[in-house]
């Protein structure tokens, strides 16, 4: 063996050894390998059974969060006075219970500002009762378009 190439060495190791890897194996090299090079392998979530959980699927995650929002916009016209809320949109709520609110000018954040001081997040999740807004952030967007006055 001191006569062979160094592949022809390493050839024989593998033939030795068995057939090769095993499947395990193979597929946590491959994981060791995309942490190496900063990647990460995404799990793909399984699919959705067509049948009889396609009801409860469509409700636990569309209509039931679209009644959320709903509920959301409901409370924010309720509380939030007319001149203000046209000056303002709602973003987003995050899983946290982050409201962010787009305000069109500093004016109209400093105006919002002093509404969360007096208790909007606690009124707002009063009246939607089953969103909890923990605190609201306010992204100051220039080009928000005041909707039109319709008094």
């Amino acid at each position: 063996m001191s006569g062979c190439s160094k592949s022809q060495q390493q050839d024989e190791q593998q033939q030795q050894s068995g057939p090769g890897p095993s499947p395990e194996a193979v597929r946590l090299a491959g994981r060791i390998e995309a942490i190496r090079n900063g990647r990460r392998q995404r799990r793909r979530p399984a699919g959705i059974a067509v049948g009889s959980g396609l009801p409860e699927y469509y409700r636990r995650s569309v209509s039931g969060p679209a009644r959320k929002v709903e509920r959301l916009i409901e409370a924010w016209e309720a509380e939030v006075p007319p001149g203000l809320a046209r000056l303002t949109a709602l973003k987003g709520l995050s899983p946290r219970g982050v409201l962010t609110v787009r305000a069109s000018s500093s004016a109209t954040a400093y105006q919002l500002r002093r509404l969360m001081a007096s208790g909007l997040s606690r009124s707002l999740s009063n009246r939607v009762g089953s969103v909890s807004i923990r605190s609201i952030r306010i992204v100051i967007d220039p080009g928000l378009n005041p909707t039109p006055n319709s008094d």
